[in-house]
């Protein structure tokens, strides 16, 4: 059987002009009534592109 598990997607979500979103940011959402025929999203919080905590971490020294 060829069957394939989807793991990520892209999600519509709303973004409130108060957030300041950029792109690249990584962000939170959450789930709320239906706001248009995809929209089912909001944005909770946003974690901004350079403070991902994914790349390498400085060495601080002993």
């Amino acid at each position: 059987f060829r069957r394939y598990e989807k793991r990520h997607s892209n999600i519509p979500a709303h973004a409130s002009p108060c957030f300041r979103v950029k792109e690249g940011d990584h962000v939170i959402i959450g789930q709320c009534r239906p706001l248009s025929k995809t929209v089912r999203f909001n944005v909770l919080k946003v974690i901004p592109a350079g403070s991902s905590g994914r790349g390498k971490k400085a060495f601080t020294g002993l």
